[in-house]
């Protein structure tokens, strides 16, 4: 079972493929980094250091339940749209440059067809 290199590259990347998986990956991210805020303003506010805060975000007040929700939701479609639409472009930019330089080229490693190289053919 002999084990040969083969030559590949990647010519061409869809890229509503890759809008739809950053979008998702952005989303999720944007619903981290929300938490992490919201939590930092909940206990800014429960320590009453909201001097410490620009005065933008002392005029929204103290953290609700509904407030801490707007917050995450906005937060995670907007880095969700905002990544998505970024790594488009970036995609788009690899396939009118892969265009003129054939693409990114990478090498793997794939067992030879033929007599007795599938080990579940029973042969």
């Amino acid at each position: 079972m002999a084990l040969m290199p083969v030559v590949m590259e990647i010519k061409r990347i869809k890229i509503r493929s890759v809008f739809r998986l950053v979008f998702f990956f952005h989303l999720f991210v944007g619903l981290i980094v929300g938490l992490l805020l919201a939590g930092a303003w909940n206990v800014i506010a429960n320590l009453g250091l909201e001097e410490l805060l620009p005065e933008m975000v002392r005029d929204i007040g103290k953290p609700t339940t509904s407030r801490i929700l707007v917050f995450l939701s906005l937060s995670s479609v907007a880095m969700g749209i905002v990544g998505a639409i970024a790594w488009s472009l970036l995609t788009l930019l690899y396939n009118l440059i892969a265009g003129f330089v054939k693409g990114i080229q990478f090498e793997t490693v794939t067992k030879r067809e033929g007599k007795g190289s599938d080990p579940d053919a029973g042969g």
